[in-house]
């Protein structure tokens, strides 16, 4: 960890004007990969607290989904087959889970009976 520190700290410097000082490029980029996870595991915290625990893990598993999408677009992989595939089981899921379905029918039923 200290060589690999050492290395970070060693890194080219980039002038930060509102503080007026250089920081090495590393620190910046370990910073600002810090602060979102941070973000995002306090996030995390608190949907398991206020959901059931297999809620919170659909919700987890649709976020890094996301970032699966994500990571095809912005370093331009090709989207394929496997992907359609992993896209279609993980709707399919989302909407087995949350019950879409019979919502709908329980909706169809509570319109038939105010027409009734």
């Amino acid at each position: 960890i200290y060589h690999h520190w050492q290395i970070c700290v060693a890194s080219e410097l980039v002038p930060l004007p509102l503080l007026d000082i250089d920081v090495p490029i590393m620190i910046l980029h370990l910073i600002g990969n810090v602060i979102p996870q941070y973000l995002c595991i306090s996030a995390v915290f608190v949907l398991t607290t206020e959901c059931p625990s297999l809620t919170a893990s659909l919700v987890l598993t649709f976020r890094k989904f996301l970032s699966l999408l994500f990571s095809i677009w912005f370093f331009q992989n090709p989207f394929t087959v496997a992907h359609w595939v992993g896209t279609c089981m993980v709707f399919c899921g989302i909407i087995l889970f949350s019950d879409i379905p019979g919502y709908m029918e329980e909706r169809r039923q509570m319109i038939k009976k105010k027409s009734a």
